[in-house]
């Protein structure tokens, strides 16, 4: 009985732990799966229709949320939909496509459903995307990430949760010729670099966490807080 007690609270702390693991794992293969798909569709769109700066892009960061100009048309979804296997597609009007998003430090990160900057759909593989203008011209640069024209973000998991950037949530700059996952070793020193907004869970808001789970396959980030590009990968 004493050996059969001690087996259990053996697994009772234990447990637990392989679970979170796996559901990482888990995230780290959706998220590897959403950023094929969508670097495929972008530049399939791109062969076809030429690169954004042609596509007559009107700028969602620095313009009123409220004004009538911003349309479907205007943003980068609409013109990469015929792409990607879409069940439902809000656009910038219609709700029913995003979950409010809360960031790695636990505090809300933003709502896209009452703002027409984001243009919005659910995909077929049960995840949530939304994505935003943020230079027309594809002019933008954050640290050695050039030609940025806009960023999408995407919930691997859909409306399920965390609903955490950086957990489930991810984001991704849209260059002009290809998609970039944000958080890379090229934009280090940025507001959205690895070190910056995502390294330290417990204050950061985990924009920056993207490139570290596509390229070291892990979300070790979310258990220690002295990982970085140049020195340790994992916790252990």
């Amino acid at each position: 009985m004493i050996t059969l007690g001690i087996i259990g609270v053996v697994a009772a702390m234990t447990l637990p732990t392989l679970i979170q693991k796996h559901n990482e794992k888990v995230m780290v293969s959706k998220l590897k799966k959403s950023y094929s798909i969508m670097q495929q569709a972008y530049l399939m769109a791109v062969r076809d229709k030429g690169t954004p700066d042609q596509w007559g892009l009107i700028d969602n960061v620095n313009t009123d949320q409220d004004v009538d100009d911003i349309n479907d048309v205007n943003n980068f979804l609409y013109h990469m939909k015929d792409y990607l296997k879409i069940t439902k597609y809000c656009g910038s009007k219609a709700e029913g496509c995003w979950v409010d998003t809360k960031g790695l430090h636990g505090h809300p990160a933003f709502n896209s459903e009452s703002r027409k900057i984001y243009s919005k759909a659910l995909l077929a593989d049960g995840s949530q995307i939304l994505t935003i203008v943020a230079n027309p011209s594809c002019t933008s640069q954050f640290g050695q990430v050039k030609d940025i024209c806009g960023y999408y973000r995407i919930d691997v998991n859909g409306k399920q949760p965390p609903n955490t950037m950086g957990k489930d949530t991810f984001t991704f700059y849209i260059t002009k010729t290809r998609i970039v996952p944000a958080g890379s070793q090229m934009e280090e020193g940025g507001s959205y670099s690895f070190t910056n907004s995502c390294k330290d869970a417990k204050t950061h808001e985990g924009r920056g966490c993207t490139a570290w789970v596509l390229y070291n396959e892990n979300q070790d980030y979310l258990h220690c807080s002295d990982l970085s590009w140049d020195g340790k990968k994992t916790c252990k």
